[in-house]
């Protein structure tokens, strides 16, 4: 019998903290521009749809490394074949899908939440399967509660629903995931609404974690892959060198190794397939007995993914970093988005839904058929997966199940963000209809109440510009209604509003401009601070460590003001007046992981190679909690020291040759020495 329950239950984790007070002007998005190697016919949009920052969004960033039990809302979707397990608080992430024939789980559940910087707005887990909508990256609400709520379907079956609304591209996104009586898979219909009057950048990758296992092989349907070599796309369908010189290929082409095996990769990298235009969409890995997880879809979700973290020290020290209580964290990701790759985003057409549905399940298949000749291996996979879900049956599912998509849920659950009231309030009072009016939006909260007030007074209220702001907008709608509110009533605060707004849509000179007037109108440090941004985004790093200091000297108590202009002082070496700072910081300030990260690198360049000793190996080793994706500045620490005492000593070192302590190698591109 299918059965829906919502229970509470405890997990290790760390605590996130809430977000950082300040704006996230100061993270660039990732990546820059890609430029391209590829055939006339492949047709990616690449660089379409990019944006500056996450700004409105702040960040996720406050988290800490200690774990201890935490409650957590669990939704529990389950029948005679599967247990899918939910977590709400976490972006709706499917935590865990498990074959109740076997007992195994078919993806990595992470024993622990274990937040660290991998996504758009910093925090991100790993493991599960993570539904990413919006633009390129981990998406803005992977650590936010979404709505959830409960309904029925035609026949009785549970249905279990989760939806957001999405800031920067201004949609709405829903999820409704199935697992009706005797289905051996979990249904998952999926939705995004475009209700604005433009065409929108559109971005989704649904990404599934699943245990890495030696002599297991990811099936696609495919016979050439997309990687990226040193921010160019170049298409792999011949022996091409990786980021270490290796050779990658898709299998059987003679002279270097089969990349469809994920132990067979030594660093980190990702293969975007291109997928045979006559299969249908699908993507699995596959055990050495044929068994593991498969999801496929209907024709709209075209793009399969692999990555993998390598099989190097930096790969697995990361996989661990992401996890905790003894697990090593280890998993590969394969995954299904809109696009062929990761480097785009498609146009989506005004007033428009895009709908389809994906399945997940378990599969056994024949060992010899999926370790054998490729063409045989997808034959194989391919008519498994047509004998449980063909896609004639998925295509009829999503069209009957409209109907249900479009009705209001008969239980809410949970709230997720006011942002989507307010926007409903916005196009209510500007003649527009409701977006998705069967989805319950709730309504604006504390985040949201200056800009209920712009919209009903035609000005922000007075606030104390001692206090940062309490939230930000940079939708160009609000945008018009801050300039006219500057016009008729103009303070500090609408001011520094339009200047992140201008900094959002990559005009940092204008920005600064409004900034200057906001600080003008009321000296303010969240000016000053966003003054330093946009020198920064100018290129003019002595500028922006001025404004930073000075920021910093109007709010010295605010701990982000302080690790902006250590930071900027770091990456210009100008370690002395670093160290002046630090020693004038709060404690608490200077207790901060990349504050002493830092300091320990101001240290090594001004000689005090002892005390830089001390902070790197304290406590057992520092830990920096948010390091970024690709980040390598412990490792890096760790090198300039000893070099710097080897040449104290008279010694040679050589930083090619030299091997890092386990607990500082992130080099995500170094491979394993043989």
């Amino acid at each position: 019998m299918s059965d829906l329950r919502f229970v509470r239950a405890a997990i290790p984790a760390a605590d996130l903290n809430g977000e950082n007070t300040l704006p996230a002007w100061n993270k660039a998005a990732f990546p820059a521009k890609f430029s391209s190697e590829l055939d006339e016919d492949d047709a990616l949009f690449l660089n379409y749809g990019g944006v500056v920052c996450c700004h409105p969004y702040r960040e996720q960033d406050q988290y800490g490394e200690e774990l201890h039990e935490k409650q957590h809302l669990w939704a529990v979707l389950e029948n005679e074949h599967l247990r899918a397990v939910f977590a709400p608080e976490n972006g709706g992430k499917l935590w865990s899908l498990l074959d109740k024939h076997t007992g195994r789980d078919l993806l990595f559940a992470n024993p622990v939440e274990r937040p660290r910087n991998l996504a758009i707005r910093n925090a991100w887990t790993s493991g599960g399967v993570e539904w990413n909508c919006g633009y390129l990256g981990h998406h803005p609400h992977t650590c936010d509660t979404m709505f959830t709520a409960r309904l029925q379907d035609e026949n009785g079956q549970p249905v279990l629903r989760m939806y957001e609304y999405e800031r920067v591209r201004n949609v709405i996104y829903q999820m409704d995931f199935s697992l009706p009586d005797g289905s051996p898979v979990l249904y998952c219909r999926m939705r995004i609404h475009n209700p604005n009057d433009t065409v929108i950048p559109m971005y989704w990758w649904s990404n599934m974690a699943v245990p890495e296992v030696p002599g297991a092989r990811v099936v696609i349907p495919a016979h050439a892959t997309y990687t990226n070599i040193s921010s160019t796309v170049i298409k792999v369908d011949i022996p091409v060198p990786d980021y270490s010189g290796i050779k990658v290929q898709m299998p059987e082409t003679a002279g270097s190794f089969d990349v469809t095996y994920p132990t067979n990769t030594p660093v980190s990298i990702d293969y975007f397939w291109k997928l045979d235009e006559t299969e249908r969409p699908f993507t699995c890995q596959l055990d050495a007995q044929g068994y593991g997880l498969f999801q496929a879809s209907t024709a709209r979700l075209k793009g399969r993914k692999l990555f993998v973290w390598g099989q190097g020290p930096g790969g697995a020290r990361w996989q661990e970093f992401l996890s905790g209580n003894g697990c090593s964290g280890r998993y590969v990701e394969i995954q299904a988005g809109l696009a062929r790759s990761q480097y785009e985003s498609l146009p989506m057409p005004p007033h428009t839904s895009w709908e389809w549905l994906e399945v997940y399940g378990a599969m056994n298949a024949d060992p010899a058929k999926v370790h054998g000749a490729w063409d045989d291996a997808i034959a194989e996979v391919s008519a498994r997966i047509d004998a449980i879900a063909s896609p004639a049956a998925l295509a009829a599912r999503l069209k009957a199940t409209r109907p249900l998509a479009k009705t209001p849920a008969a239980e809410m659950i949970v709230y997720g963000s006011g942002w989507g009231a307010l926007e409903n309030a916005r196009r209510a009072a500007a003649g527009l209809a409701a977006m998705e009016p069967h989805l319950d939006l709730g309504t604006p909260g504390e985040e949201q109440g200056m800009w209920s007030a712009l919209l009903t007074d035609g000005c922000l209220p007075e606030a104390d510009p001692a206090l940062p702001p309490v939230s930000w907008m940079a939708q160009p709608e609000w945008t018009e209604k801050l300039l006219t509110a500057s016009e008729k009533a103009p303070n500090w605060l609408v001011s520094c509003q339009i200047g992140g707004a201008c900094i959002a849509a990559g005009n940092p000179a204008e920005a600064a401009l409004w900034f200057e007037r906001s600080h003008t109108e009321r000296p303010n440090a969240w000016a000053l601070y966003g003054i330093s941004c946009c020198m920064r985004m100018q290129g003019d790093a002595d500028a922006a460590i001025d404004w930073a200091l000075q920021a910093h000297a109007l709010a010295p108590q605010h701990p982000g003001l302080a690790l902006h202009a250590v930071t900027l002082l770091h990456r210009a070496g100008r370690s002395e007046e670093l160290l002046a700072l630090e020693a004038g910081l709060a404690e608490a300030i200077r207790a901060l992981p990349r504050v002493r990260l830092f300091t320990a690198y101001a240290c090594v360049r001004t000689g005090d190679l002892a005390r830089a000793e001390a902070i790197l190996w304290e406590n057992g080793g520092l830990i920096i909690p948010d390091m970024q994706e690709g980040e390598t500045s412990i490792t890096g620490l760790w090198m300039d020291l000893e070099e710097a005492k080897a040449a104290r000593s008279g010694v040679p070192f050589d930083r090619e040759t030299a091997e890092p302590p386990h607990i500082f190698d992130f080099r995500m591109f170094t491979p394993k020495k043989a």
